[in-house]
């Protein structure tokens, strides 16, 4: 098969689209004919891997959207070699787009449970969603990433993201903090970070948070205020976050909205051998068993507290008992999975 993946963003950058993504694609890479198109700082084309990677500059951005002007025309070009259009959404612009122009059969990922925002962006997101329904409808077939997606969206299939199990593994030893691993961008706020600052002054833990964007000053200035014990480490590479998901006494994911529809982080804590505690949103319950691979908790400061308080051996049980979770979660599946999806529409 000649395979286009369309995304809003892709490998290198952060995020758990971004890693669904560029995971499944070079995988699929290794037997088919792949190519991506997505925005970037500036147009390039590289080849990552077994794929072939066209980056478009970014003309507009409105919140977590990119918007290029050059999309249609390079995608009419390339929808033209491929055999089916593998694109990922709810960020809009990129796949309406691949839906807009369809010429071959195309296959939607949908990553989240919602669209949403505030004000003006928050609006528009309204807006959008009347025209969303519209573009989905033209997908031949759509998959969702977890089981909360697919029971919100109606989605035909179920992927659900992976782990390298042999990259993101236990060690033996175990440091006094929490880890906060995500976005630090206006779009991304509702991943909670706010909630966890509270809750960390509260606690009097020192908390790691591993993540950049734009809001990066604010919540250092949060931090200042509430007197959190806090490391800002920014952006940093596999190695390094692999070693703190695993010296870690609990990751965190305090998300405030349904538009958590897996957290491809709880899976790479628990492959660490770390517990992890989530607030009961979007597809976070789903993977969580409360109490056995990590906590559930409402998604206020009081509640996180109380989680963060549980006993280091309490911590620890979950780790190891996540560590077995996890193992049942693979990339190779994943591909596997969506190849045959694909290939069945190819063969139609």
């Amino acid at each position: 098969m000649r395979i286009l993946c369309v995304a809003p963003y892709f490998y290198p950058k952060p995020g758990g689209l971004e890693r669904y993504a560029y995971e499944i694609c070079r995988r699929l890479g290794e037997r088919h004919e792949v190519k991506v198109i997505c925005s970037g700082e500036k147009f390039s084309v590289e080849n990552i891997e077994n794929m072939e990677v066209l980056r478009l500059p970014i003309n507009l951005r409105i919140s977590n959207t990119p918007i290029s002007f050059n999309l249609p025309r390079e995608y009419k070009k390339l929808v033209e070699w491929c055999d089916i259009v593998y694109a990922h959404t709810p960020v809009p612009y990129f796949f309406d787009v691949a839906a807009a122009f369809k010429k071959k059969p195309l296959a939607v990922v949908y990553h989240s449970g919602e669209i949403s925002g505030s004000g003006v962006v928050g609006l528009l997101a309204r807006l959008y969603r009347l025209v969303e329904k519209k573009m989905i409808s033209k997908a031949d077939v759509t998959i969702g990433v977890s089981k909360f997606v697919q029971k919100r969206m109606k989605t035909d299939y179920v992927v659900e993201p992976g782990v390298d199990s042999e990259f993101f593994k236990p060690s033996n030893q175990k440091e006094d903090f929490i880890l906060f691993v995500g976005q630090l961008s206006r779009g991304h706020k509702w991943k909670g970070l706010d909630l966890l600052l509270k809750a960390a002054a509260t606690t009097k833990q020192k908390l790691v948070v591993v993540g950049d964007g734009e809001l990066r000053n604010y919540y250092a200035s949060v931090s200042r205020k509430l007197g959190v014990k806090v490391v800002f480490k920014g952006r940093i590479e596999d190695l390094e976050l692999k070693n703190y998901y695993s010296k870690a006494k609990a990751l965190v994911l305090p998300s405030e909205l349904d538009k958590e529809s897996f957290g491809i982080a709880l899976l790479e804590a628990n492959s660490s051998g770390t517990a992890v505690i989530g607030t009961k949103v979007g597809g976070v319950p789903y993977y969580i068993r409360d109490c056995k691979n990590g906590l559930l908790c409402k998604p206020n400061v009081h509640s996180l507290v109380n989680a963060l308080l549980r006993d280091v051996k309490e911590f620890r049980r979950m780790g190891r008992v996540g560590r077995r979770v996890a193992e049942r979660y693979s990339w190779d599946v994943a591909a596997e999975k969506t190849e045959r999806i694909l290939g069945d529409l190819v063969k139609v």
